[in-house]
């Protein structure tokens, strides 16, 4: 950035650096690091920040960032940093892209639930407790009652019924009713405690699938 200069009816030389002093020139923003990054659904993220240089005093115009990054939800998040001289002058606005993604999403734990279904019964990261679906049974009726998370458009939680566990690719929705339970006493924010119910035949299962798109 260039100072403007003068000389005045004295002769005396006045230098003058703050707005309209003539500085046009804006500072340069530098982003430490990556452009793009990613991180694990769960895990903590330090974001490594820029720094911004400037021909005249200060050199180094402080960096503002917007944008946050949620770790405890799967989705691509940006950063974006700006500065201006103390002419002010903005300088062009550089940007990170932070992906957070559920690593291993369908990969079983011990207890049977793999990472993308505890994230779509509420968990915020792969090691967070959940509630366990619950089913029960009436005299020509299956339900299973389960917290489902809703505030993620990207994820759908379908309740499927079959009347043979070795046959996948015949569970259907179809025949499933869902409805909000009476009770949402306890359930986590972002989230809904639903009651899925089919009638029952000689043999009838349900399960929860959860996918999440990209």
């Amino acid at each position: 950035s260039n100072s403007g200069g003068a000389i005045n009816g004295t002769g005396a030389l006045i230098v003058a650096t703050g707005p309209g002093s003539g500085d046009t020139t804006p500072p340069v923003i530098t982003r430490n690091g990556a452009a793009s990054v990613s991180v694990n659904w769960g895990d903590p993220y330090s974001d490594a920040g820029a720094s911004a240089t400037d021909e005249t005093a200060p050199a180094n115009p402080g960096v503002t960032t917007t944008g946050t990054v949620n770790t405890a939800k799967p989705g691509t998040y940006t950063l974006t940093y700006t500065a201006q001289d103390a002419a002010g002058n903005p300088a062009t606005p550089v940007t990170r892209t932070v992906t957070v993604a559920i690593a291993n999403p369908t990969t079983a734990g011990a207890d049977g639930l793999t990472p993308l279904m505890r994230y779509a019964l509420g968990a915020t990261s792969p090691s967070g407790a959940v509630e366990a679906p619950v089913t029960s049974a009436a005299s020509n009726t299956l339900s299973l009652t389960a917290v489902v998370r809703t505030d993620d458009a990207k994820l759908t939680v379908v309740c499927k019924t079959n009347t043979d566990l070795t046959l996948p690719g015949n569970w259907t929705a179809t025949g499933v009713s869902v409805a909000p339970s009476v009770n949402q006493s306890g359930v986590p924010s972002g989230c809904i405690r639903n009651v899925y119910t089919v009638t029952t035949g000689s043999r009838t299962f349900l399960r929860l699938e959860a996918t999440l798109a990209p």
